[in-house]
């Protein structure tokens, strides 16, 4: 049952609320397109990481020569030059080949 006071309002403003209804279903209904379209995309990726053997890893581009740099625990590029890895990448990877699927092929 619908309160009195729910009753009142809904006599008073509900011919001005209809309009935002309408807005607002079309907003939800955007948002769970998104939500999904992005939950696909993301299943997509892993199936294709499973697929091909691909792997996360933190890769670095050198700024003196543009050549990646894959391994935190060499902070070289592979022409020499220094780069730079984010705080904490060298532990992550030690972590990420010692954990479980380190019997897979590495690319």
């Amino acid at each position: 049952m619908i309160p009195s006071a729910a009753r009142a309002f809904e006599r008073l403003f509900g011919a001005a609320l209809f309009p935002l209804a309408g807005a607002l279903r079309a907003v939800a209904l955007v948002a769970l397109v998104v939500v999904l379209g992005v939950a696909v995309s993301r299943v997509v990726r892993t199936v294709a990481a499973r697929r091909f053997g691909w792997e996360p890893g933190t890769v670095v581009r050198c700024p003196a020569c543009g050549r990646p740099a894959a391994d935190p625990a060499l902070p070289v590029c592979p022409e020499g030059h220094p780069v730079r890895f984010p705080p904490g990448a060298a532990a992550r990877e030690a972590r990420r080949r010692s954990g479980p699927g380190t019997h897979r092929r590495l690319l």
